[in-house]
């Protein structure tokens, strides 16, 4: 299980780096300025941060194994459309839709963690996850530098867009949202989570918007994103 996550953690980022390399091919080929690019760049981390929430009560309810499925598809499908914009309006439309679909991503996977690890090595597992996204994000400049050697900037996309459409058909497969009803997982493994997948959705926890230590939280992470966007 460990290992779709941090698979899925990796090719998230294979996505999103990828546009930051094309972007000088692309705003050659579609006319863009860069001030249009910087709205394009917007987007996608608007609508991803807006509908973060939202995606997050939809794995609670429907289970990782269906969302994360979800937004696989979603963003490899918004990888290939990427690849066939003809201009501003498009491209943007398409990242904006690419920012909602890939929102969930990682409230789906803390989701998977609390069905199936026991609760002392989650946060080893999410750290293991978060680990995985920025490597393979280094490692896509040099990936994307390569390819666009041999393949224009819209087959490029079109590449990536598969990588990740694989990994849902493997992911759907393998994965159950509920470990007892998984056929390779025993019972001394079981034993070993510790835990029952809720049996009901609960109610959101909005108060937990007004806790001094989430308030801490969040202005740590606004402060670490906005030093990640500026470079």
């Amino acid at each position: 299980m460990l290992g779709f996550i941090l698979s899925l953690t990796a090719i998230s980022y294979l996505d999103r780096v990828c546009i930051a390399m094309t972007a000088p091919a692309m705003k050659l080929d579609l006319g863009l300025s860069d001030a249009q690019m910087g709205y394009v760049f917007s987007a996608f981390t608007v609508a991803y941060a807006l509908f973060e929430i939202p995606s997050g009560w939809l794995a609670d309810r429907f289970g990782p194994r269906l969302m994360l499925a979800r937004v696989v598809v979603w963003w490899s499908v918004m990888t290939v459309a990427t690849g066939f914009t003809r201009g501003f309006a498009s491209l943007f439309t398409v990242r904006l839709l690419f920012g909602l679909g890939e929102a969930g991503t990682f409230p789906g996977t803390a989701r998977a963690f609390s069905h199936w690890l026991p609760a002392r090595t989650r946060a080893r597992a999410f750290g293991l996850a978060v680990m995985a996204a920025t490597l393979c994000g280094a490692f896509t400049y040099k990936l994307v530098a390569v390819l666009l050697q041999h393949v224009s900037w819209r087959q490029t996309f079109c590449v990536f867009g598969l990588v990740g459409l694989v990994w849902v058909i493997a992911w759907t497969w393998w994965f159950r949202d509920d470990p007892r009803k998984h056929p390779g997982v025993n019972q001394a493994e079981l034993d070993l989570i510790g835990m029952d997948p809720p049996p009901s959705h609960e109610r959101v926890p909005w108060s937990i918007l007004y806790n001094r230590n989430m308030i801490a939280l969040s202005v740590m992470y606004l402060s670490t994103v906005y030093g990640w966007t500026s470079t």
